[in-house]
């Protein structure tokens, strides 16, 4: 993805959730900094913005699928940006027929 082959896209909110795991992981500053300077660095990559529409949604899709909250983010994310395929581990999303769960191992050579 660093060359732009792939292209995908990662919301702020799961920015921000992966900063606040690092923070309670005691890594320094520096560690998170260089995190976010990281993500500069894939051509592929864009970033959303969360905004509070894609969150009251989001409330709808706990209701309907069961999801967590950053489950019904993530997926709302993907909705609001026509997103068919997620990249993630976790199965609760193979129950959403709104989207493609893909595990990320199919991206390692």
């Amino acid at each position: 993805m660093a060359k732009g082959e792939i292209k995908a896209t990662i919301t702020d909110f799961e920015i921000d959730t992966i900063m606040l795991v690092m923070h309670r992981y005691k890594k320094s500053w520096s560690d998170i900094r260089k995190f976010l300077l990281s993500l500069l660095l894939y051509n592929g990559l864009s970033i959303y913005s969360v905004n509070i529409i894609d969150k009251i949604k989001a409330t709808e899709h706990i209701k309907n699928f069961k999801l967590d909250l950053e489950d019904s983010i993530v997926l709302q994310a993907a909705l609001s940006n026509g997103i068919k395929e997620i990249v993630s581990l976790d199965p609760d999303f193979d129950k959403i027929r709104l989207v493609k769960r893909i595990e990320p191992r199919r991206f390692h050579n």
